[in-house]
């Protein structure tokens, strides 16, 4: 099993919660934002830091559920889009 490593974290909260996704993804994994860009700064600069392990589950349950409404999302955006094309034909 791969370790939580710091990019891994950015790249998930960067996923779930886009640009700004810091503050949000520390109150998902319900500790301080300090802790959340320690571990950003520490991925910028290639470095170690210890993760909870504990966290792997969260994160992939908040994955697994922003990729489903993801996806739902663009389903239903592509129905509408064809029914606005037919009507505008």
């Amino acid at each position: 099993m791969t370790d939580l490593t710091p990019d891994l974290v950015c790249r998930a909260g960067a996923a779930l919660f886009g640009r700004e996704w810091q503050a949000p993804l520390a109150a998902l994994l319900n500790v301080n934002d300090r802790t959340i860009r320690r571990i950003a700064s520490a991925a910028r600069q290639g470095q170690p830091y210890t993760i909870n392990q504990n966290w792997r589950a969260e994160l992939a349950t908040a994955l697994s559920r922003a990729s489903l409404d993801h996806e739902l999302k663009a389903r239903e955006a592509s129905e509408v889009a064809a029914i606005l094309r037919d009507d505008a034909a």
